[in-house]
């Protein structure tokens, strides 16, 4: 199949280059049946990256492939971790990881009702800023060309609401959204996933080629085609925590063969080695009578430095004698291979035998002294900085902090930009909002229409017409309910990736949005204002549309840090009615002070409800002396004796700026890392 052929990538500054060292990095987490018993997730890995290195790491699934990566890309808080991490001699908490480095993750994580183009320009003027509009522009472009972009430029990303691109284009944006700014590190999880066979190796090709430039690239691969699998520069094999192999991606097939497992020829390198190490349980451990050792394999370079009299290999001698000892196998048998459906198995003491006996070859060696090395120069200073300059394309400064700085009011600008261009691209949630809002109104205004201004009946029913009116208010603040769950791995993908802090996503998210969430409730409340035959004088109307929204203010405010504590919609969606029962009983309508238990009585005080009904109610009827009673004694019913609009409507602006506290501490400190760990 012939292959388009794209624009390589040329770096903008080719003096940016890391290497990696992690030396005995061992994880454990609680387990989920015994929180006091830790279970292994990585066991002692020790490898040395190279700058200007490809590393592909495969394994099974559960090997802690995308641990390890999340590892070495700081992105774990949770657990034990033991060992150590060096970037350019550089222990991980002292090295500038958010700015020097990017990561795609596994799952995309974009704005649906964004383009192809405006997604990318985005975060080019974010990461960019330093640079001109027509550099960001032209940057944008060449990614776009080298990804074959250019053909949905124009396309919505898409989502649940509306059709875009494909799955395959939505992994190359968000490549193309980390290659922005042209990182010294990238990690990719599954890059490869839902890409058709050109595209993947378009975008393998593209990555290799950045790291030829001096980039440092570790990507977890599931399952590579024959093809792809040829462009890996070096493979790091994990199963079940441990090292299985580490080196030269071509000479893998060489180390398995001398090892006793050839790689038959009609398989996919890639396949043969999932299924090696993907062992099935109930396979007999007594290994299969020994056999002449293949001519190719006398034949290899490796075998002939490894292979011992007799067409025996070192290791193979070794692991059959402790497999002798154990009473397994006879010493002079030889292990072979299972096959059953086309499919390569092994037992799993066989598996599990296979990091030992890569540690014993002659890769596992070399992968020991490199890292010893590697070790050996970061203890020193000086051979550190010999060793460092030695590297093509690396600063003798241990940390260059490269991608510039937004400043935050440019970022506020660029997320409210983001903001209206996603919301005005949604008519429908706007549209739908506004005609639930006519709808509650007209129905309501209908309900209590011309009240009278005679008897205390009268007062009475304009108390529960406010009363259902906040509510209402209250009612319609649900919306926001999945606003954090659905978009919170966005946040925590942008933020860990250092491209705006949460306080400017947050600030910008509550005022850019004030129009979109306040405009339906003005309507709703409007209509029912006049329908009802309330106090026709332009300053009390405009004063009970302000108490009115100073309730959705609340109340979008409340329901914010309701669905910031939630881990999910579902969780949210339950927490939410049984705040609104708990503010229906205190809010002075149905019940008066002296009637709430005492249990719950501490509700009143951040009830933004309550408040909002006394000061529309004092509001309505201040001033107006009713036939049979003054208005003093009408508010003493509703334990409202003594309080002023002005004090009850501060007091809801103010509990709305609260919640809205809480709801940022939840963001910084509650879930922040849901979606990035895996």
């Amino acid at each position: 199949m012939e292959i388009e052929k794209r624009p390589s990538f040329e770096a903008d500054e080719l003096k940016k280059s890391v290497n990696i060292v992690a030396d005995g990095l061992t994880y454990k987490v609680p387990s989920r049946k015994n929180k006091k018993e830790m279970v292994t997730i990585l066991n002692d890995i020790g490898i040395y990256i190279p700058a200007g290195s490809f590393v592909a790491v495969m394994g099974p699934s559960g090997c802690g492939k995308t641990t390890f990566l999340n590892l070495l890309a700081d992105r774990i808080k949770t657990g034990s971790v033991q060992g150590e991490i060096y970037y350019n001699c550089v222990a991980k908490k002292d090295f500038d990881l958010k700015h020097e480095s990017n990561y795609v993750m596994q799952h995309d994580t974009l704005t649906e009702f964004l383009t192809v183009e405006e997604t990318l320009m985005f975060a080019a003027n974010l990461k960019l800023k330093t640079k001109t509009q027509q550099q960001r522009k032209l940057r944008v472009e060449l990614i776009m060309s080298a990804l074959g972009l250019l053909e949905c430029r124009s396309v919505l990303i898409g989502g649940k609401f509306r059709k875009g691109i494909s799955g395959g284009q939505k992994k190359r944006v968000s490549i193309g959204l980390e290659l922005i700014d042209d990182p010294s590190l990238l990690f990719l999880d599954e890059p490869t996933t839902g890409l058709d066979s050109a595209i993947a190796y378009d975008t393998l090709k593209i990555l290799i080629d950045l790291a030829k430039q001096g980039r440092t690239i570790v990507a977890t691969v599931h399952q590579p085609r024959s093809q792809l699998f040829s462009l890996f520069d070096k493979l790091l094999l994990l199963n079940a925590g441990k090292v299985v192999y580490f080196g030269p991606a071509k000479a893998v097939t060489s180390h398995l063969t001398t090892i006793g497992y050839p790689c038959p020829p009609q398989f996919n390198p890639g396949d043969f080695i999932l299924d090696l190490l993907t062992s099935k349980e109930g396979l007999e451990d007594t290994p299969r009578p020994s056999q002449k050792t293949p001519k190719a394999l006398q034949d290899s370079p490796m075998a002939a430095e490894e292979m011992g009299e007799g067409g025996t290999t070192p290791l193979q001698a070794f692991a059959l004698q402790e497999e002798a000892e154990r009473g397994l196998a006879d010493p002079q048998s030889k292990r072979g291979l299972r096959m059953e459906g086309g499919r390569v198995f092994l037992s799993p003491k066989e598996t599990a035998a296979l990091p030992d006996l890569f540690s014993r070859s002659s890769w596992g060696q070399k992968a020991k002294k490199d890292l010893e090395s590697a070790k050996g120069s970061c203890q020193d200073e000086t051979a550190a900085a010999k060793s460092i300059s030695k590297v093509p394309c690396q600063e003798k400064a241990a940390v260059v902090c490269c991608r510039e700085t937004a400043w935050f009011f440019w970022q506020v600008r660029m997320l409210g930009w983001k903001i209206f261009a996603a919301t005005g691209r949604n008519p429908l949630k706007t549209f739908a909002a506004v005609g639930q809002a006519v709808f509650f109104g007209i129905f309501l205004g209908g309900i209590y229409f011309q009240l009278d201004r005679n008897t205390v009946t009268d007062a009475r029913d304009k108390a529960g017409l406010l009363f259902m009116l906040t509510l209402n208010l209250m009612f319609s603040a649900f919306t926001v309910l999945p606003l954090f769950p659905e978009e919170r791995a966005v946040l925590n993908k942008d933020n860990a990736g250092g491209l705006y802090s949460r306080f400017v996503w947050f600030t910008s998210k509550t005022f850019c949005e004030l129009p979109f969430n306040h405009l339906a409730p003005s309507v709703m409340a409007t209509i029912i204002y006049f329908m009802s035959g309330l106090r026709l004088d332009a300053g009390r109307y405009f004063i009970f549309l302000g108490i009115a929204n100073s309730v959705v203010w609340a109340a979008q405010g409340f329901f914010q840090c309701v669905s910031a504590l939630s881990p999910s919609v579902d969780i949210a969606q339950v927490i939410a009615p049984l705040c609104f029962v708990v503010f229906f009983l205190v809010s002075g309508f149905y019940l008066g002070d002296d009637d709430i238990p005492d249990w719950i009585s501490w509700a009143r005080f951040i009830a933004f409800t309550r408040f909002g009904f006394f000061a529309m109610f004092l509001n309505e009827i201040e001033g107006q002396d009713y036939r049979d009673q003054q208005w003093e004694n009408i508010v003493k019913d509703y334990d409202m004796d003594g309080e002023t609009v002005w004090e009850n409507a501060l007091i809801v602006v103010s509990l709305g700026v609260g919640y809205r506290v809480c709801t940022f501490l939840a963001l910084t400190y509650v879930h922040k890392n849901l979606g990035l760990e895996s």
